[in-house]
C-alpha cells in the first residue's frame, strides 16, 4: 500500500483522514465514519444561513488571507527591483568617481614626473 492510498481526502470543514495508524481490522469503519461525518457535515451547513456556513466565514478569510500574502509579495519584489535599481546607479556612480580620481593621480604624477 503506497502512502498516499492511506490517506482519505476531507471535505472543507473536515480534515482528511491518515489511516497509517489505525489498525486493519478498524480501517473500514474509520473510513465509513469518516465519510458519514462528511454527509452529516454538509446537511447541516445547508441547514446553517448563508453568512454561518463554511464557505462563507472560514473559506472567505481563507481567499482573504491568500490576497493579501499575494499582494505582500508584489510589495516585496517591487521592492527588491527597486533596491537593484539603486545598487545599480551607486555601483556606477562608485566606479565613476573612482575613475576620476584615477585619472586625476595619473595627471598629477605626470605632471610631478615633468617637474624633475
Amino acid at each position: 500500500m503506497s502512502s498516499k492510498s492511506y490517506i482519505i481526502p476531507g471535505y472543507k470543514g473536515i480534515m482528511s483522514l491518515d489511516l497509517q495508524n489505525i489498525d486493519i481490522i478498524h480501517r473500514k469503519q474509520a473510513i465509513d465514519q469518516h465519510y458519514n461525518d462528511i454527509k452529516k457535515y454538509t446537511m447541516d451547513q445547508s441547514e446553517m444561513s448563508p453568512q454561518l456556513r463554511y464557505e462563507n466565514t472560514i473559506e472567505r478569510i481563507q481567499k482573504l488571507h491568500k490576497r493579501d500574502f499575494n499582494a505582500l509579495e508584489k510589495r516585496v519584489l517591487y521592492a527588491k527591483q527597486n533596491q537593484m535599481k539603486l545598487d545599480v546607479i551607486r555601483t556606477n556612480s562608485i566606479i565613476q568617481h573612482q575613475m576620476k580620481l584615477n585619472a586625476e593621480d595619473a595627471i598629477i604624477k605626470l605632471n610631478e614626473s615633468r617637474v624633475k
